[in-house]
């Protein structure tokens, strides 16, 4: 059986500018869990806590009426009331073209 290596990570924390941090460079050589990306839980609670606020305020934003248009298509106007980046009609083209993918693939196997 093959043994798998896994070679040293840098910590994903990459700092705060805003409170003048640095990012940090620390090697995680032996992770705790398989997919552990920060070196100690405060760089953890930290990215935690920024990508919050980040959300909290993209939908304070949209909640007070800012401009915003569909990541596809570039063309339509989003409602403030629609939460996603997608209109309808992108949403709608999407799901259609994955259920006549799923189709083609059982065609396939079938």
């Amino acid at each position: 059986m093959i043994e798998k290596v896994e070679e040293p990570q840098v910590c994903a924390w990459n700092g705060d500018p805003a409170k003048n941090e640095p990012n940090c460079t620390t090697l995680i050589v032996k992770k705790k869990t398989y997919n552990q990306k920060y070196c100690c839980k405060d760089h953890c609670r930290k990215a935690t806590n920024k990508k919050i606020v980040e959300d909290y305020h993209k939908n304070q934003r949209r909640k007070k009426g800012q401009t915003r248009y569909c990541d596809t298509c570039k063309v339509n106007k989003l409602s403030r009331y629609n939460a996603s980046d997608y209109c309808e009609t992108c949403r709608k083209a999407g799901t259609l073209k994955r259920n006549s993918d799923a189709r083609q693939l059982l065609n396939i196997l079938s």
